[in-house]
C-alpha cells in the first residue's frame, strides 16, 4: 500500500514538471515568432523606405517644387519624370511587390497633390489631391516614414513609404512616395509567421516527444527518484529562472552518454536557450546594422538622435559635437566605373571611421552621407581625430589598386544651448560646414579634378 502511494505522488510531480517544461517552450516559442514577425516587417519596410530615400537622393527639391503644369515638356520636368523611371515598376497584379513611384507637392491651397509620376497610368499633373496619411504629412515635416496602416485610393489598396526632398535651404520642397501592394506586404508578413509557426511546432512536438521518453524513464526509476525530489525542484526552479532572465550557460560538458535523463533534458533546455540568444543577436543585428559598411543604419541613428532630443528637451547638461561625411564624385563613380565601385568606396569609408571614430557613433544615414554623433569631448579632439582620418583615407588611397581616387569631405558643428532647440540645428551646421569643404576641395584640387573629370562632381 505505501509503496504504491509513493509511486502515484512521484509519478504525479514528474507529469507536472514536464507540464511545466512544455509550457515554457511553449512560451518561448511564441515570444520568438512574435519578435520574428516585428523584425520581418522592419526588414521590409526598411526596403520600400530605402528605394524612396535613393529616389529622393536624386532629384532636386528647388527644381520639383517649382515645377507646374505648363513645364510638362520642359528639361526639368523629363530630368525628374527619367530619374523616377529608373525605379519605376510594371507590377498592376496586387500579389507582386512595388506598385507606383511619384513625387507629391503642397499646392497653392496647401493641398497635397500628385507631381511627377511616371506610371502607366499617371494621375492628373499637379491636380489631383493624394490620400493623407500620418506618414506622408511626417515626410513633409522632414522625417522618412512608413505607413502603418493600408489605405484604399483609386488604384487599389497600397502601403506606402515617403521620404522628403529637400532644397538648397535645407526645408522639405516636396516628398517622394512608393507603394506596394497591401495584399503582397500582408502576404509577406503571413507567409514568414507560417514558417515560423511550423518551426515552433516542430520544436514543441520534439520536446513533447523528449519528455515522454524523460517520462517512461522516471517512472523506471521511482524508487531512488523519492530520494532526489528536493533536489530535482530545485534544479527545475533554477532552469525557469535562468529561462526568464535570458541568461545561458557556456562551455558546459557533453553529457549525451549519461543514462540521467533529467540531466539531459537540462542540457537540452540549456541549448535551447543559447539559439534563442542568438537568435535575438542575430535580429538585432539585422535591424541595427548597415551590411554594407558595418557602421550603424538608419535606425540606429534616429534611436541615438531620439535619446539626444530627449536630454535636449529635458535641459540637460550635453557636450556634443556632430560630424557629417559625404564622399566627392559619388554619383560619377556609380555612374561611370560602376556600383561595384561606388559600394568599395563606401566599404573603405566605414572601415576608416569605424578605426578613427568606433562603430557604435558613427552611422550610415543614407546614400554616400555618413555622420558621427560624439559626446564628451572637446573641439581639439575632433580636429585631431579628422587629421587622423584624412590620413587614414590616404593611406587607403596608397594601399588599394583602386580605379578612383578616395575622397571625403566632412565638417562639424558643437552643441550650442542658447542656438540649439533640436538635434536637427547641430546637423545642419555641420552639414553646411561639410559642403564648405567640398567646394574648397574643388577649388584647391583643379588639376585632379580635370584628370578624373568622369569621376569627380
Amino acid at each position: 500500500m505505501n509503496t504504491k502511494k509513493k509511486i502515484s505522488i512521484s509519478t504525479l510531480i514528474v507529469i507536472s514538471v514536464s507540464i511545466v517544461l512544455f509550457l515554457i517552450d511553449i512560451l518561448l516559442g511564441g515570444i520568438m515568432m512574435a519578435r520574428s514577425i516585428t523584425k520581418m516587417k522592419q526588414i521590409i519596410q526598411n526596403k520600400i523606405l530605402e528605394v524612396s530615400q535613393t529616389a529622393a537622393a536624386f532629384l532636386d527639391g528647388d527644381e520639383i517644387k517649382s515645377l507646374t503644369v505648363a513645364d510638362k515638356n520642359t528639361e526639368k520636368y523629363k530630368k525628374a519624370y527619367n530619374t523616377l523611371a529608373l525605379f519605376k515598376t510594371n507590377n498592376i497584379d496586387d500579389n507582386a511587390g512595388m506598385a507606383f513611384i511619384y513625387v507629391l507637392v503642397k499646392n497653392d491651397e496647401n493641398k497635397i497633390v500628385f507631381s511627377v509620376d511616371p506610371s502607366d497610368d499617371p494621375a492628373i499633373f499637379l491636380e489631383e489631391e493624394a490620400v493623407v496619411t500620418d506618414a506622408m504629412l511626417n515626410a513633409f515635416n522632414g522625417k522618412a516614414d512608413f505607413d502603418n496602416q493600408s489605405y484604399q485610393d483609386r488604384w487599389g489598396d497600397l502601403y506606402s513609404a515617403y521620404c522628403p526632398i529637400f532644397g538648397a535651404d535645407k526645408t522639405v520642397k516636396a516628398v517622394v512616395g512608393v507603394d506596394v501592394w497591401a495584399k503582397w506586404y500582408k502576404s509577406e508578413i503571413t507567409a514568414s509567421t507560417i514558417t515560423i509557426g511550423i518551426g515552433s511546432i516542430i520544436s514543441i512536438a520534439i520536446t513533447a516527444l523528449v519528455t515522454i521518453f524523460i517520462t517512461r524513464k522516471l517512472r523506471k526509476r521511482l524508487s531512488t527518484l523519492n530520494s532526489d525530489m528536493s533536489e530535482l525542484q530545485g534544479s527545475i526552479k533554477t532552469l525557469i529562472k535562468d529561462i526568464n532572465d535570458n541568461q545561458h550557460i557556456e562551455n558546459f560538458d557533453d553529457k549525451a552518454k549519461n543514462n540521467d535523463t533529467l540531466l539531459q533534458l537540462k542540457e537540452q533546455i540549456n541549448y535551447a536557450k543559447i539559439a534563442i540568444k542568438n537568435y535575438i543577436e542575430y535580429t538585432h543585428h539585422q535591424a541595427f546594422i548597415d551590411t554594407l559598411t558595418g557602421l550603424g543604419n538608419r535606425n540606429a541613428y534616429f534611436a541615438a538622435v531620439e535619446k539626444i532630443e530627449h536630454k535636449i528637451e529635458t535641459d540637460e547638461y550635453i557636450n556634443l559635437a556632430v560630424i557629417v561625411f559625404d564622399i566627392n564624385g559619388m554619383k560619377n563613380i556609380n555612374d561611370i566605373i560602376g556600383h561595384e565601385a561606388g559600394d568599395k568606396a563606401l566599404i573603405l569609408t566605414g572601415e576608416c571611421l569605424r578605426e578613427i571614430f568606433g562603430e557604435n557613433i558613427s552611422y550610415r544615414i543614407g546614400g554616400d552621407e555618413l555622420v558621427v554623433i560624439y559626446q564628451n569631448v572637446y573641439e581639439k579632439t575632433i580636429q585631431n581625430k579628422l587629421d587622423d582620418f584624412k590620413k587614414l583615407v590616404k593611406e587607403k588611397n596608397d594601399k588599394n589598386n583602386l580605379e578612383f581616387m578616395l575622397s571625403i569631405s566632412s565638417g562639424y558643428s558643437f552643441f550650442n544651448k542658447n542656438k540649439d532647440s533640436k538635434f536637427q540645428d547641430i546637423f545642419n551646421r555641420a552639414d553646411e560646414e561639410m559642403y564648405k569643404e567640398k567646394l574648397n576641395y574643388y577649388k584647391e584640387n583643379n588639376v585632379i579634378r580635370q584628370k578624373n573629370r568622369k569621376i569627380n562632381n
